[in-house]
């Protein structure tokens, strides 16, 4: 069972793109395909044009300065070229520019870090990361969530903590668009397997992350 307190946003993605959240932020999708899931059913993205949008402009409902982003992702076989990105969540700033997002959470090649390294991103007037320390496992399902709030960002990967730091600051938000696996610059490489992404406008407590890996339906 998920937890709702500031649920902005939930996709099941049980073969549709409705937002089970009742706050009506449904998914507009590009080339996307239903696929098995973690749970049920999910999304796959073949790194060809695939995207879903979830706002055309976040303004108003994800210029949040605080927040968490929830997604099951299955990781692909095999990494690809360094500087191949796989987008999982993205409210733009600008053009590609600095400070270039003002959320922004993908897989990366080589860029920072190494290959299947989790970036979390986020602008304070310049452009700030907090990158996992080691790559995700391949050809595997992981959950990953991702915290921000002024002194707190965190990277979790299927419920252990893996990433952290204590950056001040006050994002900075526009009238841009929310999508995943797209971004300003760059449509997604391949995604095997997307599932159960929610966005809440708070940071979660460690007792609801867990909650949070494990549920499949949202209450009170």
């Amino acid at each position: 069972m998920l937890h709702s307190r500031g649920l902005l946003g939930y996709w099941p993605l049980e073969n549709s793109a409705l937002d089970a959240s009742g706050n009506g932020n449904n998914l507009s999708l590009n080339g996307c395909s239903y696929s098995a899931g973690r749970f049920g059913r999910g999304l796959s993205m073949n790194g060809s044009g695939d995207f879903a949008t979830v706002s055309p402009d976040g303004f108003g409902t994800f210029n949040c300065q605080a927040f968490t982003i929830s997604l099951w992702i299955k990781t692909p076989t095999n990494w690809g070229a360094v500087g191949d990105y796989r987008i999982l969540w993205s409210y733009d700033q600008t053009s590609h520019s600095p400070p270039y997002y003002a959320q922004h959470l993908r897989l990366t090649s080589g860029d920072p870090g190494g290959q299947g390294i989790l970036v979390l991103g986020w602008n304070d007037g310049s452009f700030q990361v907090l990158t996992s320390p080691s790559p995700l496992s391949t050809d595997t399902w992981h959950h990953i969530l991702a915290i921000y709030e002024s002194g707190r960002q965190e990277i979790w990967d299927n419920g252990t903590l893996i990433a952290s730091s204590t950056l001040t600051g006050h994002i900075s938000y526009f009238h841009k668009e929310v999508c995943i696996g797209k971004a300003n610059f760059a449509v997604t490489k391949d995604i095997p397997g997307i599932d159960e992404v929610s966005f809440f406008n708070h940071t979660l407590t460690h007792s609801d992350i867990h909650r949070v890996m494990m549920s499949m339906s949202p209450i009170n």
